[in-house]
């Protein structure tokens, strides 16, 4: 028990600081990140989300393994009358200071957690139910009704779905179709489940400003990818256009074609400058690898650092 409240400290700690960092660091490079391809946009998005959680978990595996299994001096053998962590050792019983930092961080991200987790089961059920009410025809789904709609749902196998009215006027909605199946070539649902989950780790405010970067960036990747597939990034614009004065509200779950911002994602189909290369998926993974590295090597310190820091709060 006592083992445990520490190590939610040291997690839930690491991962709340983490997301201010990120925060900080997602508003001062809001306007350069906007120049850069879609794709990039996502990958950045997701890496952001997921910091405060892998950065957590270094930090909770740095200060609760033994030093011994890698061959470092045993640390917990040799500091009387100091707080020590260990998961061989064990840990003396939480103060009251940490039991209630422990409780207050139990209950804020596993709040978080369960709220992302139940959400994201409703928005699957919801998808499989709209699926089971459509009819099949090629690769799409075809919806009863008069509405106009075409969105994507499932996260292990998307199918994209459209309104009947939609699928009788399929010449007039290439655009449509083709961003859908974007959609689905992407598994953007469950990276936007994946999205969800991972922002439960974050304070609210930095978790709604990532999720909707990463929308954002699915929305312009997906209308680049229509373009690409029609050879006519003006008739993608277009038909974005005439689609969102038809605009109604999406299932929940859905990654929809009537998504915002219009604005943005019209300027980026009709601007010829290319976008910036931005940073790639290996940038990314080295970044993390080296993250990786710098906490295993500063272990010991790490380890002696947090077991100090948490000494005070026991006393």
């Amino acid at each position: 028990m006592g083992m445990a409240l520490h190590l939610v400290v040291v997690f839930g700690s690491t991962a709340l600081a983490t997301s201010l960092v990120v925060g900080v660091a997602a508003r001062c490079w809001r306007e350069r990140a906007s120049r850069w391809t879609p794709l990039a946009q996502s990958r950045v998005s997701i890496a952001a989300l997921s910091a405060p959680l892998f950065l957590a978990l270094l930090l909770v595996g740095a200060v609760a393994l033994p030093h011994a299994w890698f061959g470092l001096p045993d640390h917990c053998l040799d500091h009387p009358g100091h707080l020590h962590l260990c998961i061989v050792h064990g840990a003396p019983f939480p103060s009251v200071a940490i039991a209630i930092a422990g409780g207050g961080l139990i209950f804020f991200l596993g709040g978080r957690l369960a709220l992302s987790v139940s959400a994201a089961l409703r928005g699957a059920v919801t998808g499989h139910r709209i699926v089971s009410l459509a009819r099949r025809e090629g690769d799409v789904w075809v919806l009863p009704g008069e509405t106009p709609e075409a969105f994507t749902v499932g996260l292990l196998r998307p199918a994209v779905v459209v309104s009947a009215p939609v699928r009788a006027a399929d010449e007039r909605w290439r655009a449509v179709f083709a961003h859908e199946r974007a959609h689905a070539a992407g598994r953007h649902p469950l990276l936007r489940v994946i999205a969800r989950v991972l922002g439960a780790f974050h304070w609210p405010a930095v978790s709604r400003r990532l999720t909707a970067s990463l929308h954002d960036a699915q929305e312009l990747w997906a209308d680049a990818e229509a373009a690409r597939a029609l050879g006519s990034p003006v008739d993608v614009a277009e038909t974005l256009v005439d689609w969102m004065r038809w605009r109604r509200a999406s299932p929940s779950g859905a990654v929809t074609f009537e998504a915002d911002p219009l604005g943005t994602r019209v300027r980026r189909l009709l601007d010829d400058t290319p976008p910036a290369a931005g940073l790639s998926l290996g940038a990314i993974a080295l970044t993390a690898c080296a993250a990786f590295v710098l906490v295993a090597s500063a272990a010991p310190g790490l380890h002696h650092t947090v077991e100090t820091a948490l000494g005070l709060l026991q006393n």
